[in-house]
């Protein structure tokens, strides 16, 4: 009794009762497409089936309530795919305007770093000269100081040696002066001592 049952193909609409071009045109390719699977008649179908058997009676997949067979027809919606494209290219774009501004700020940034670089070492070779020349004052400073340091001391060491001569000469003058004063007063002793002695 299953098998004189005629399969029945159902299909339902998925469009909205305002179609446009777009949906016809989605809905003829699906029903194009389909038309080929149910273009077979009743009785070529149910041939099939029996040919498909295999000597098998009443096989499982007569048994089960046969599911009607419904067409799906994929909506095609062009004002999205464009909207799609179009969002993508403009992320495209935004994104190579952020790379390219990245790459601004990065050579910006470098630049004032170079910059600021170049000022800190101008500042620093401004602190070195001064620097520098603060020591090369100290140094003539100094040389100027133990020149006249040696100065000094040559001329004190002239002064001790011309005081030490002088004293050596006063010293020999004194000795030969009493030397002589010695030799007078022996001399003096000596007459007194023979005058004394012609009057005894």
């Amino acid at each position: 009794e299953r098998l004189s049952e005629k399969p029945s193909v159902t299909s339902h609409c998925l469009c909205s009762p305002h179609r446009t071009d777009e949906d016809d045109l989605g809905t003829s390719l699906s029903v194009r497409c389909f038309s080929f699977f149910i273009s077979l008649d009743d009785d070529d179908l149910e041939a099939r089936l029996n040919s498909w058997n295999l000597g098998l009676e009443n096989p499982r997949y007569l048994r089960e309530k046969r599911v009607p067979m419904t067409v799906m027809t994929p909506k095609i919606d062009l004002g999205e795919s464009s909207s799609s494209w179009h969002h993508q290219a403009l992320l495209r774009t935004q994104e190579k305007e952020l790379e390219l501004k990245m790459k601004i700020a990065e050579g910006k940034f470098h630049e004032e770093k170079l910059k600021l670089q170049q000022k800190h070492d101008a500042d620093v070779q401004k602190i070195l000269d001064r620097k520098n020349d603060e020591i090369d004052v100290l140094k003539s400073t100094y040389l100027k100081k133990q020149k006249e340091s040696e100065d000094m001391i040559r001329k004190l060491e002239k002064k001790v040696q011309t005081l030490v001569r002088e004293s050596q000469v006063v010293r020999e003058a004194k000795e030969q002066q009493i030397e002589e004063l010695k030799k007078i007063c022996e001399q003096s002793s000596d007459c007194l001592n023979n005058e004394w002695e012609k009057r005894v």
